[in-house]
């Protein structure tokens, strides 16, 4: 009963949420950038556990685990195969 309690809330969560990779690719270019968003975002929701008086705690731990555990090895992906492009972007123009 407790697990699937949590699978609603789990499920939401990886839909709202998007890959650094494609916010770094439409915003700033800069090589590895998604990675850098993702921890950020990650060490975000850690430092801001439980200052939300209406959502228990687990929610911000469950947001973290997801940074961490499945955005960040895909925007390691990500960030590699598009590394030539934001290598190119990040090249001052002459």
């Amino acid at each position: 009963m407790e697990k699937s309690r949590l699978l609603f809330p789990l499920l939401l969560l990886c839909t709202s949420t998007g890959c650094g990779t494609v916010w770094n690719l439409e915003k700033d270019r800069l090589p590895f950038g998604g990675m850098a968003q993702t921890i950020y975002a990650g060490k975000s929701r850690l430092q801001h556990v439980g200052e939300a008086k209406c959502i228990p705690p687990i929610y911000d731990y469950t947001a973290a685990a997801y940074y961490f555990g499945i955005d960040l090895p895909l925007s390691a992906i990500g960030d590699t195969i598009s590394l030539p492009l934001t290598i190119h972007a990040s090249q001052p123009e002459n």
